[in-house]
């Protein structure tokens, strides 16, 4: 009889652990199609020809009703895609979250990322030097060709934003650079958890590599472009290993995002996001990230004296305007968060004051905000944020 319960329970333990090993395995349409939501794939060209995937959710599971859906834009972290915002389920997942509250969302992926390796003249495979010779002003440049679209397509004159970490630190670099195009068409910036700066990063992994540059000085010379790639075989490793024994795999990333995970996240959430992750991204990206971590400064990527001089006319990289910024902005941060020191944010806030229209911050660690148990605490924070700055349909688009 022991045998037997053994044999039962063993069984059921393995058959779980099968289901969730299964469902790391699925995209986002299929965790869509999964959950009973509509999914729809859109192409956008930036204006330096790369080809990027933008992805739509316009409507719940139940109301199909698109009148009156006002859009929202939501742009994912480092190394990841549009997936990051599924991993919650059907209900709490944040982009499932806000569809069922009567918005229209529309998910980015970043050049560079397993849904974004076309381009109109580089090819991926045979040139894969160029396509990925991006910095943030590079990556940057996505969020335009996006928000456009999706205004020519919607209708609507403006959209609302939600964009995290490195994602939102790409946008207030445009902001800055191009306020005019963006104070007319965001009805605001909410930008979480986005180390904008990162001169007092408290996150291990990040001080590390903003301090030694002679790191990316060796991936350059080993011809390394692109980081965080997904391979085949991560895909097997971490579907067999993470997604069953999520402790392990929690565990290895607090080093590098916060402490908060077995107290605010959810562990099989989490599971899933670290056997998903990796989806490829610039190196020099990831290199012009940290590089105000060494610099204590945020400026254009810094390529040497020489090569400075002959692009910027300077010694050393101008600095990015973020006094120009025209966009209202709504900020939300982790008081646990590693990565972005709340120091930072801070300094950020004070570029821009007179354009905050939201400051807080949550018991979150970085990832907490895709990740929580209970999402709410700050997704009603941002309904509120949206309700109070409503947006209204062009008489034009009917």
């Amino acid at each position: 009889m022991k045998t037997y319960k053994f044999i039962l329970l063993l069984t059921l333990i393995l058959s779980v652990q099968a289901q969730r090993a299964t469902e790391s395995l699925w995209d986002i349409q299929q965790r869509c199609e999964q959950y009973g939501y509509p999914y729809e794939e859109h192409q956008v060209t930036t204006e330096d020809g790369y080809i990027l995937t933008l992805m739509r959710i316009p409507h719940g599971r139940e109301d199909d009703n698109m009148e009156n859906r006002e859009p929202v834009y939501m742009t994912h972290p480092i190394s990841s895609s549009a997936e990051s915002f599924t991993y919650l389920g059907p209900e709490n997942s944040p982009v499932f979250y806000i569809v069922n509250n009567g918005y229209d969302v529309w998910l980015n992926n970043f050049r560079g990322n397993i849904y974004s390796r076309n381009h109109e003249e580089l090819d991926f495979d045979t040139e894969r030097k160029e396509f990925y010779d991006l910095d943030l002003i590079d990556l940057s440049q996505d969020h335009p060709a996006n928000i456009q679209y999706i205004i020519d397509t919607t209708g609507y004159p403006q959209i609302h934003t939600f964009c995290f970490s490195l994602s939102g630190v790409a946008l207030a670099i445009n902001m800055a650079i191009r306020p005019e195009f963006y104070e007319s068409r965001l009805s605001e910036a909410v930008l979480i958890a986005s180390p904008i700066n990162m001169a007092n990063t408290n996150s291990p992994t990040y001080a590390i590599l903003g301090n030694n540059p002679w790191i990316f000085a060796i991936l350059r010379n080993l011809g390394i472009y692109e980081i965080f790639d997904r391979t085949p075989f991560h895909n097997l490793l971490m579907s067999i290993f993470c997604a069953p024994f999520a402790f392990f795999c929690i565990t290895s990333n607090e080093f590098t995002e916060g402490n908060s995970i077995y107290e605010v996240d959810n562990p099989r959430a989490y599971a899933l996001f670290m056997a998903r992750g990796g989806m490829g991204m610039p190196r020099r990206a990831l290199e012009h990230l940290v590089q105000s971590v060494r610099t204590q400064q945020v400026t254009y990527f810094d390529f040497g004296v020489q090569e400075n001089m002959e692009r910027y006319g300077t010694e050393l990289p101008p600095r990015i305007p973020f006094e120009n910024t025209r966009c209202p902005i709504a900020m939300l941060y982790g008081e646990r968060d590693l990565v972005g020191d709340l120091v930072d944010a801070h300094w950020y806030a004070d570029q821009i004051e007179e354009n905050i229209i939201f400051f807080d911050t949550y018991p979150y660690a970085h990832y907490s905000f895709l990740l929580a148990r209970d999402p709410s605490v700050y997704l009603d924070d941002i309904l509120d944020i949206y309700g109070n700055r409503p947006i209204s349909k062009s008489e034009e688009s009917g």
